[in-house]
């Protein structure tokens, strides 16, 4: 078997080879395995805080009275300073280090309203009233409020969409446009990571596309003579 490859998609083309007598047969399965990451079309956020909330208070403020600049402070202002600096900090974060967190940021939708994110912030709020509880009785409020929330987007995604809908008039441009805009978001076209522009380019046109094949032989439409006048 011999494999062609094909530089314009990731098609496998396997083409028979060797003779009648051969074992491999005409047509086989082949099996690729391919590396591949899907595109990501929404960006992450990072953020960085610490637990307040956390913290002893009797053991944060035992520490507060151990620090260098009420224990032996500095003559000058600059040196008081910086023992104040670094000390809250080293006490910091003993007691509430700094923690990161990776958000994903989405486009808002355009058929949120205010009665949408209350409506949100109160499950929320409920969601945590349950998990500090652990009753039976506020799960089943949390998931009723719930309910009502989903109803609420349904009913404003419908409204949104026959609004959009109407405004296009029929318009088969209009709907298609309207339809591509509430697909996902598509990824932009970008180059390989590469370090120069010279070995990026000499790996773009080793997958070049081949010279065009003409639809009918040169006999049909001979090349064109030079004549001589004599």
């Amino acid at each position: 078997m011999t494999s062609q490859p094909a530089p314009t998609d990731m098609t496998l083309d396997v083409t028979p080879s060797g003779n009648a007598d051969s074992a491999t047969p005409e047509s086989a399965l082949v099996q690729v395995g391919l590396a591949l990451t899907h595109a990501r079309t929404s960006r992450l956020k990072k953020v960085e805080f610490r637990k307040l909330k956390s913290i002893d208070f009797s053991s944060f403020c035992s520490d507060l009275l151990k620090l260098p600049l009420l224990t032996s402070s500095a003559g000058n202002c600059e040196s008081s300073l910086l023992q104040y600096n670094n000390g809250l900090a080293c006490v910091l974060d003993s007691h509430a280090p700094m923690v990161q967190r990776c958000f994903t940021v989405r486009p808002d939708n355009p058929w949120d309203n205010e009665d949408i994110h209350a409506a949100r912030r109160k499950v929320r709020r409920l969601e945590r009233r349950w998990k500090l509880t652990n009753l039976t009785i506020d799960k089943q409020i949390m998931h009723g409020e719930l309910r009502n929330l989903y109803e609420m987007i349904n009913l404003a995604k419908r409204s949104f969409l026959e609004s959009q809908i109407l405004e296009a008039g029929g318009k088969k441009t209009s709907l298609f446009k309207l339809v591509d805009s509430l697909l996902l978001v598509k990824p932009g076209l970008r180059l390989p990571a590469h370090d120069s522009l010279t070995p990026g380019l000499d790996t773009i046109m080793l997958f070049r596309c081949p010279a065009p094949i003409p639809l009918f032989p040169q006999i049909f439409y001979p090349a064109p003579q030079r004549v001589v006048l004599t």
